[in-house]
């Protein structure tokens, strides 16, 4: 953020919240590949909410198909705190 600062103390909230919006696109759909491209690994995360959707995908490329085991990450439940 040092970047964003001035010595006057002035804030640049623009250039902030260009910054913000970089990262979030950034982390908001991602997608991890091996390097024989059998396994990825895809999250998704929303700004309106505190969950994320996740999906392990195994591709059999000899047969053709695909395994896809999906999963989601949020808060606990009320009962759990």
């Amino acid at each position: 953020m040092k970047k964003y600062l001035k010595r006057d103390n002035h804030v640049d909230l623009l250039a902030i919240n260009r910054a913000k919006e970089r990262i979030w696109n950034l982390i908001s759909g991602l997608m991890m590949v091996t390097v024989d491209g059998s396994f990825r690994f895809f999250a998704a995360m929303h700004r309106d909410d505190d969950f994320i959707e996740c999906a392990f995908i195994v591709l059999d490329i000899e047969a053709g198909t695909a395994k896809i085991d999906p999963y989601t990450l949020g808060p606990p439940d009320d009962a759990e705190k």
